[in-house]
Order: structure tokens, then sequence, then C-alpha cells
């Protein structure tokens, strides 16, 4: 039995990688309701990109949100419980390769620490939670990782995007810093309206959206969804959807598949032009260089 008395899903191993001859398959995924308990014949390290859930294992409750990421041991049960919404990346590594490659990875990495302890005893997911901004620099690199191992194609680009994702963990987590001393970022689930008003913008961020409209639909006056929204996520409202479609937009550059106009489109934006300042103010490049 599992958690809450209910039996777990289990993702076997053959049904994980069937459709690969590599040692690592991924997943994107976006969840609006509870999902699980799930077992996976194989360690998932689950990168939260954006939205909010609660994980519960047997032993263990933690909270995602963009920038945490969470490493799970193969066997282990975990159901998630988004507050809003939640999109996660997850990598399935199988164990066996995991564990004699790590023979030969660097124990500064804080990714490394996590993933030892994962084939050598733990029992139940650990998490690092990078700071701030980190996810802006992931998002696209998880985005294309997922993207090509769905099209069953390209696996040394998967492999080479896969170790860019490493970098960059390793990078905003300093590398050169014991995994205690990481970047600590408290994570806390925020007021439930600011999660309806965040899952909103992220099902249609190419809609209208006005301050009166969003906050109507989330029940609360156009000031208060303006105060508490700023003061949870940093941003304001206006502010927070530019940024939802030029990390759209990111995305669908690093894909390969789309010009600057059309991935401006295609991520809610009516003028490309506009897009094309938006994405320059946020990444410092052009967006055309990214294609």
């Amino acid at each position: 039995m599992a958690l809450g008395g209910y039996v777990a899903t289990v993702l076997t191993e053959a049904r994980l990688f069937e459709r690969t001859s590599l040692p690592l398959t991924v997943r994107d995924q976006m969840a609006w309701s509870p999902s699980g308990p799930v077992t996976a014949e194989a360690v998932k390290v689950v990168f939260g990109v954006s939205g909010w859930a609660r994980v519960d294992a047997p032993n263990a409750q933690v909270t995602l949100d963009s920038g945490t990421v969470l490493v799970i041991p193969a066997g282990a049960e975990c159901a998630g419980f988004p507050h809003g919404h939640a999109r996660t990346v997850t990598f399935y590594l199988q164990q066996d390769y995991l564990a004699a490659e790590l023979r030969w990875l660097p124990r500064t990495h804080p990714m490394v620490h996590l993933l030892d302890r994962s084939v050598h005893g733990a029992t139940g997911p650990e998490q690092l939670r990078l700071p701030g901004g980190a996810m802006q620099h992931l998002g696209p690199h998880l985005a294309r990782v997922a993207q090509l191992d769905a099209t069953g194609h390209e696996e040394f680009a998967m492999l080479s995007t896969a170790a860019q994702v490493a970098e960059i963990v390793g990078r905003f987590a300093g590398v050169t810093r014991p995994p205690s001393e990481g970047a600590v970022r408290e994570s806390v689930l925020p007021r439930r309206e600011v999660a309806a008003a965040v899952a909103l913008l992220r099902r249609q961020p190419d809609h209208a959206w006005t301050i009166d409209e969003l906050a109507d639909q989330v029940s609360l006056s156009s000031s208060q969804l303006t105060r508490v929204f700023r003061h949870q996520t940093g941003l304001s409202p206006s502010a927070y959807l530019r940024q939802v479609r030029v990390d759209r937009m990111a995305e669908l550059l690093v894909s390969g598949s789309f010009g600057v106009a059309e991935a401006a489109h295609a991520a809610g934006w009516k003028n490309p032009v506009v897009a094309s300042r938006a994405f320059k103010r946020r990444y410092g490049t052009r967006a055309c260089l990214l294609y």
C-alpha cells in the first residue's frame, strides 16, 4: 500500500526507456490537479519550472516551486498536489548507469552530492533550491532536452543539452562550495488568489488581460491583487505576464523550429518588435541569436 492507502502507480524501467537507447529519459509536464502516488524504477531529478506544489512522500513533505530541484531515489513513492498549477521537467536516470558514472564526477557539484545519496541510502526526496533568476537560464534548456526526448532523435544533442543543464545548476548553486552551503531559498506556498492568477496568466498568455479582469477572476479588488501579487512573486501582474511570454518565446527559439516572429506570436505577443525588445531586456541578447 502507498500514501493515503492508495496503491502506487509503478513506472517500470521498461516503460520509461522503451523509446530510447540512452540511460536517460525526460518529461515536461504541467499539472493542474493532484497526482500519484507514483514510484519509478529510476532515479528522478525533478526541476520546478513554474508554479507551486506540495510533494508528499512517506517520511517527508516538501514544497516545489520555480528553482527547486528534487532528487528522488528509485522506488520512492511520491504524490503531488499543485497549488494553482505546477510545471516540472523530470529527468529519469537508470540507477545502475548513474551509480557507475558518479565515480567520475566532481563531488563539489551539489547535484552530484544529492545523486550519490539517492543511490547510496536515501529513501525519500532531497532538495536543492536555486537562487531567484536561475530558471530564467535553465528553462529554455530544460524545454529543449524534453523536446529532443519526445521526438526520439538527436541523442547526442539531448546529452549535450542535459550537460548544459548540469553546468547551469552548478553555476547558480556554486560548484566550489560544499553542498550544505549552497544557495538556500525558503519556499512557501502563495495565497490561493495569487496562485489562481498565476495559473490564469500561464494558461492564457495570449489573452489581452487587464488588472480589473484578472482581479475579478480571483475575487479580489484590483489594488488588493496588485499588492499581494507583487509581494509574493516580486513582480506586478503585467510584468509577470511579460516574463511568461518572453520565457515561452525563448523555449520556442531554442527548439530550432520557430523564427522570432513565429515564436513571439505563439508566446502571446501581438507585436514581434515589442517582443524582441522585451526579450533583450530579460536575456541580454537579441532573440535572433537563439535559433
